[in-house]
């Protein structure tokens, strides 16, 4: 059976983003053709990075360090991926991009802010 779903977490650069000539790297975040982006807080320079692969080339110490870590956060990316795919919940691109953030998920966020703001 096939699945209509897709997925997946990509490391882009944006040289206009960034500080001293380094660009910015956003992870990007695809969904059902959906995406969404976020920013990494981290920069590489646009010779060290490769847009084949996007990761950074591993020259040095460094930059095998922040492949490993763009690596462990594509890992969680998709291990909540999984998880909400279990749960029988719809994965969407801001439903990841908060699970990142931390943002936690309410089960009934309308009918709460409602029962909180209507006078007694």
């Amino acid at each position: 059976m096939r699945t209509s779903n897709t997925f997946g977490i990509h490391f882009v650069l944006r040289e206009n983003r960034g500080k001293n000539g380094l660009s910015a790297i956003y992870m990007r975040i695809v969904v059902n053709k959906s995406r969404s982006e976020v920013a990494l807080k981290r920069q590489v320079a646009a010779t060290d990075w490769s847009e084949a692969k996007g990761l950074a080339k591993p020259k040095n110490d460094e930059l095998r360090k922040l492949n490993t870590h763009l690596e462990q956060l594509r890992g969680m990316m998709a291990g909540h991926y999984q998880e909400l795919q279990l749960q029988k919940k719809v994965a969407t691109t801001e439903v990841l991009k908060n699970l990142f953030a931390g943002v936690k998920d309410s089960e009934h966020p309308l009918i709460i802010l409602l029962l909180t703001t209507m006078p007694p």
